[in-house]
């Protein structure tokens, strides 16, 4: 099935959502509001979500017996826990007319476990499912929007998109973090902000796992602008190599004790000396903001690039 379509039967039921904003004031007070319409509603996106978690299941990987069909929480969703952690994705709200207390959501956390325990959303599907009488006060506008984030991550996994952000230099203008919807927004891991060694690989820090497990999304110098940042990281390399050694004829006492090599420059000559070595030659000055960059989705647990 082509994932566009499971995108637009999500923007049909997105678009009921926001036109019940009209009538129904989506904010803590009345988060406990239930109805039949949005009965119907939970029911019809937790069916949509069994069917697209079993299709997202399948597209990374997941296999199983042909003679017996998988079940889309404990077998479909663990599966996806495993190879893509979605349980930390991050679903935001990004509508101005739902005003919860708190926007942010995490739509699969939790999503294995049964009875009281059950995530909200999945607890209200299956009960409404098979009960929809005595279980109607969870068709309420809180786990309606919570199904619905779900709903929206699982489509990003299976749209799969990769989207060309131009070059380094202005690519925040075009970076959308909605990726089409009216309700939701996502969490990006901007790569960009890292460092790059000499070798053009990205400098990881402690401080960025929090934001990367919770992105789904991630934006990357293209494969083409990284083979490009490498080259050129290498011939600046070369050009501050020569010039140190150049310096080190003028002044052969530079202390050398400090693993870091600017401040053992910095401490023998101050800016002048660090000016003589990297000089205003290098090439990454002047071609850093001409590198395009893509953003792509995750779909591995640990930062590879």
């Amino acid at each position: 099935m082509n994932s566009e379509l499971f995108w637009l039967r999500y923007l049909n039921f997105e678009e009921k959502v926001v036109k019940l904003t009209e009538y129904i004031a989506f904010n803590d007070e009345q988060k406990t509001v239930y109805s039949p319409y949005i009965a119907d509603l939970i029911i019809q996106i937790g069916v949509e979500i069994e069917a697209l978690s079993k299709e997202v299941f399948r597209k990374y990987g997941g296999q199983w017996d042909s003679d017996s069909y998988p079940k889309f929480d404990k077998d479909c969703l663990s599966y996806l826990e495993q190879s893509l952690s979605i349980s930390q994705k991050i679903v935001n709200i990004a509508n101005p007319l739902i005003e919860f207390s708190s926007s942010k959501l995490y739509p699969f956390k939790g999503f294995n476990y049964t009875g009281a325990r059950a995530r909200n959303w999945k607890k209200a599907y299956m009960a409404l499912r098979h009960n929809r009488i005595e279980s109607i006060r969870l068709a309420n506008i809180e786990n309606l929007i919570l199904i619905l984030s779900a709903l929206y991550l699982l489509n990003q996994y299976e749209r799969d998109l990769c989207l060309n952000l131009g070059f380094q230099s202005d690519y925040k203008l075009k970076s959308d973090t909605r990726f089409g919807s009216k309700i939701f927004s996502l969490s990006v891991f901007d790569s960009m902000k890292m460092s790059l060694s000499f070798e053009g690989v990205y400098n990881w820090k402690d401080e960025y796992n929090e934001e990367f497990r919770e992105s789904v999304y991630l934006i990357i110098f293209s494969d083409e602008a990284l083979v490009r940042l490498k080259e050129i990281l290498t011939q600046d390399a070369q050009i501050i190599m020569k010039n140190y050694s150049e310096v080190k004829r003028e002044f052969p006492d530079i202390d050398e004790s400090n693993k870091n090599f600017l401040t053992n420059l910095y401490n023998s000559g101050g800016m002048n000396l660090v000016n003589k070595v990297f000089t205003s030659e290098r090439r990454l000055k002047y071609e850093y903001g001409n590198l395009s960059v893509i953003e792509k989705i995750i779909n591995k647990k640990e930062f590879t690039y």
